[in-house]
């Protein structure tokens, strides 16, 4: 498999909106995809967050899945 580069703003953590805006899907999508397992996500009190590096694992995962 070929190295991914993913750029993400300089921002380690996301909400889940925020990560909505950035995969161009909407926050729906997004809860579906950390409840399915396909995006990890940590709670910071009763609040959903996405790590930048779960960003760029679930889009490498999905071009790996296409090639």
């Amino acid at each position: 498999m070929k190295d991914i580069i993913c750029y993400i703003q300089d921002k380690e953590i996301f909400t889940v909106s925020e990560t909505a805006r950035y995969l161009t899907v909407c926050p729906q999508t997004v809860y579906k995809l950390m409840h399915t397992g396909q995006l990890r996500f940590i709670m910071i009190g009763s609040r959903y967050k996405i790590e930048a590096s779960a960003i760029c694992e679930y889009l490498a995962n999905q071009r790996s899945n296409v090639m």
